[in-house]
């Protein structure tokens, strides 16, 4: 394979000024194709960096894996952006950048001089993302939002997802964050494809909000009062009880997905182990089914009992043989020694200065002709700051004058 097609984004200079999850993780998917992305962190470093001991994982310079996941494959600069020559460090960095992306809020940037106006007026052709938690305007545009309170919460996925009367459901970090760094990508990716023909740059931006709204379009729609659909549904009342979930035997619970009620209702009735319901009038149709809440109920309540016969293994093996779309509902910790995910190249095992080696999620896309940079270890606040500087023409002592100045750590 051709070294330059491994690399396709090769040429390409990120700076990012970026915390916590989205935006980097946006950052770590153009660094593993190429791009030169410098992430610039305060002098006391991203608080992401803390993160992993929430999560019961080390972190520390040598081993710092919840960060190394959004962080790997980039150079690290450490800069005091409230300091003149900090901020003339930082526009120099940005005077050939062709992307900038960066969370800082609105205020924050216009008070450090970051701006898209002042950054375009030095570089016109820059493509500048600001990622938000709500959006630019509105009454919520300057409140911080972390993807459980903008995605999650505001979206109504935290508290209509559950069942009817159950607790709200509770997200680990970062899974909002995570879908906004893929639109985050298709909008820079969109941007830089215009910008090839006609030698424009733009400001374009993200929220965790609006990418909740797009994710979760198809309930937003069908929720407005002149349709029916509503939640929390019920735990006895679902939308379809052929594609619901059901406990087996030995308390593991499977999911199964039927496209179409009608065509697919006898083949369906033997699988699930109610033969005697194929001609029952009130199922036999899904407008039956859905005529009386009360079929629906009966159904569910038919079928669930039938599931809780047979091992989750025995129906997994029934439902191949029947063609039907279904899943045990595995769990987190099993993914990471999962063979569907090694066979693909979804992991990679990454060693840390420490010796420990961890499975780290791959970028999400894969390619016939480009090969992803090997995910590698972050290492501590400022690790590349000589050689990005060096670049940038400061000798030796002048770094180390401005590190005297706490302008770089």
């Amino acid at each position: 394979m051709n070294q330059n097609l491994q690399l396709p984004l090769r040429g390409l200079k990120v700076v990012e000024l970026g915390t916590h999850v989205a935006i980097p993780l946006a950052g770590r998917y153009f660094a593993s194709l190429g791009a030169e992305v410098i992430k610039v962190e305060s002098i006391s470093g991203d608080e992401w960096r803390k993160v992993g001991v929430s999560y019961g994982c080390t972190a520390v310079d040598e081993e710092n894996p919840v960060f190394t996941i959004a962080n790997a494959n980039k150079h690290f600069l450490s800069l005091n952006l409230k300091e003149s020559s900090g901020k003339e460090i930082m526009f120099q960095l940005l005077e050939d950048a062709d992307v900038f992306l960066t969370n800082v809020r609105q205020k924050g940037l216009e008070k450090l001089g970051f701006h898209y106006e002042a950054v375009k007026e030095k570089n016109p052709a820059i493509v500048y993302c600001h990622f938000t938690g709500y959006g630019e305007t509105g009454p919520d545009a300057s409140r911080p939002g972390f993807d459980t309170a903008a995605f999650w919460a505001k979206s109504g996925l935290l508290a209509d997802l559950p069942f009817e009367g159950d607790y709200p459901l509770k997200p680990s970090g970062g899974i909002g964050d995570s879908i906004v760094s893929a639109n985050v990508v298709s909008g820079v990716m969109t941007a830089l494809y215009a910008r090839e023909k006609t030698g424009v740059g733009t400001f374009l931006t993200a929220s965790l909000y609006q990418s909740a709204i797009w994710v979760n379009a198809a309930n937003v729609v069908t929720t407005q009062k002149m349709y029916h659909n509503y939640y929390p549904k019920p735990k006895d009342l679902p939308d379809d009880p052929l594609s619901f979930v059901f406990l087996t035997k030995d308390k593991q619970w499977i999911i199964t997905a039927v496209v179409d009620y009608n065509r697919d209702w006898p083949k369906v009735c033997r699988a699930y182990g109610v033969p005697e319901l194929e001609e029952d009038p009130r199922f036999s149709t899904e407008a039956a089914v859905q005529s009386n809440p009360e079929h629906i109920r009966e159904l569910c309540r038919r079928i669930t009992a039938s599931f809780a016969t047979k091992t989750a293994a025995e129906w997994s093996k029934i439902l191949t043989e029947a063609d039907i779309v279904h899943s045990v509902a595995g769990h987190i910790k099993d993914v990471a020694e999962d063979e569907q995910a090694w066979a693909n190249g979804y992991l990679e095992h990454v060693t840390f200065p420490t010796g420990t080696q961890v499975a780290i999620p791959q970028i999400p896309v894969q390619f016939s002709e480009y090969q992803p940079i090997p995910c590698t270890a972050t290492g501590g606040i400022g690790r590349d700051t000589d050689e990005i500087l060096s670049k940038l023409g400061f000798t030796h002592d002048q770094i180390d004058a401005l590190r005297k100045k706490n302008t770089v750590r």
